[in-house]
């Protein structure tokens, strides 16, 4: 399963959560690693500034938990977007 907790800077808020959902996997295969891709729509009620996304994979056969934190920068000006862009090629 998936979760996902967006936190403000100082991680003392919880600014929105995604609740646990389950992740289907089938293999005939012992899997040696996992990936999960999604795109992740914020709401647009989320105000300026820093965040950190936690991300909480959970293996419900095998047990094991794993997180990640991504740091997550909500701006109000695409120009501000774009030279963000342009100075991480």
């Amino acid at each position: 399963s998936q979760e996902l907790q967006l936190y403000n800077a100082d991680g003392s808020m919880l600014a929105w959560r995604r609740p646990e959902e389950p992740v289907q996997e089938r293999s005939l295969n012992k899997r040696r690693d996992f990936f999960i891709t999604q795109m992740i729509e914020l709401p647009r009620t989320l105000t300026v500034g820093p965040y950190t996304l936690k991300v909480i994979v959970r293996d419900k056969v095998g047990g094991g938990v794993s997180e990640a934190v991504v740091a997550v920068n909500i701006v109000a000006d695409k120009a501000i977007v774009a030279a963000g862009d342009a100075r991480s090629q």
